[in-house]
């Protein structure tokens, strides 16, 4: 059994049911769930990554912790089809900061940020993961996980929860009450 497929196991195994997540010591107000689309077999000689050749050799999608009632949180990863068409749109939209190898694999459902990996130089044929926000250049994208595999297990560890965004220096990292302004009346 491949890692990425123990991965989408245990999201199924965990998740497949919705139920509520707790974040930081809060308990979600809407359930949670994980769904995997069938495998089809893909025509391709597009030469993939390997864990996300593995990850299409596994299933043709998934929605991972997604509140399927109001559509606001959760990571739709993409069919093989839809992330050809959406890596093409980055492309042509985003052409300053895309680079060769690029592949927009998911969005996260609720905003406009995408899931995005690459292959990296080297032995290992692993990959690294960035999310492209919007409004950022491409110097300021957080880069949550070293390859697809470790991505995957820490945002169900995190139940859904988006860590990298409470990393230091993220733009949308909250502040700390000491840096809050003080409101007197």
């Amino acid at each position: 059994m491949s890692e990425l497929s123990e991965i989408l196991g245990r999201a199924v195994r965990e998740w497949g049911i919705p139920r509520a997540a707790t974040h930081e010591g809060w308990t979600l107000p809407v359930k949670l769930s994980c769904t995997i689309e069938p495998y089809r077999i893909l025509d391709s000689r597009l030469r993939l990554p390997a864990q996300i050749d593995d990850f299409y050799s596994n299933c043709s999608g998934a929605l991972l912790m997604a509140d399927k009632e109001l559509g606001q949180w959760g990571l739709n990863l993409f069919s093989f089809d839809e992330m050809l068409i959406k890596t093409n749109r980055f492309f042509s939209e985003r052409n300053r900061d895309s680079h060769q190898g690029d592949l927009i694999v998911g969005r996260f459902l609720g905003d406009s940020d995408l899931l995005l990996t690459r292959e990296r130089e080297g032995p290992n044929n692993s990959n690294s993961v960035l999310i492209v926000e919007p409004l950022l250049p491409r110097k300021d994208w957080p880069s949550p996980a070293a390859d697809f595999a470790s991505f995957l297990n820490r945002y169900l560890d995190e139940q859904g929860r988006k860590y990298w965004e409470r990393s230091a220096g993220h733009p949308k990292a909250p502040q700390k009450r000491s840096e809050a302004p003080d409101i007197h009346f």
